[in-house]
């Protein structure tokens, strides 16, 4: 094999390794940024729960205080 045909394929595989190289670096970026994108949203749907749980515990209290409105007012008929 001649010396400028050896220079061609070095050249054609170092070529083909980069754009590897490039598409493996492309995904990798891609993926991390789906990822941040998928935190910042399970951080907010966390958000979400715990208000609503707020909510739920605060109608239970309010239930609970009419239902004793609700027994004082019937006991004093």
């Amino acid at each position: 094999m001649d010396a400028s045909l050896q220079t061609i394929l070095v050249s054609a595989l170092a070529t083909w390794l980069g754009a590897i190289g490039i598409g493996l670096i492309t995904v990798g970026l891609k993926l991390n940024n789906t990822v941040q994108r998928l935190g910042v949203v399970v951080r907010e749907l966390a958000r979400r729960q715990l208000a609503h749980e707020h909510n739920i515990e605060s109608l239970k209290d309010s239930r609970a205080e009419l239902h004793a409105r609700v027994t004082r007012l019937e006991a004093g008929r």
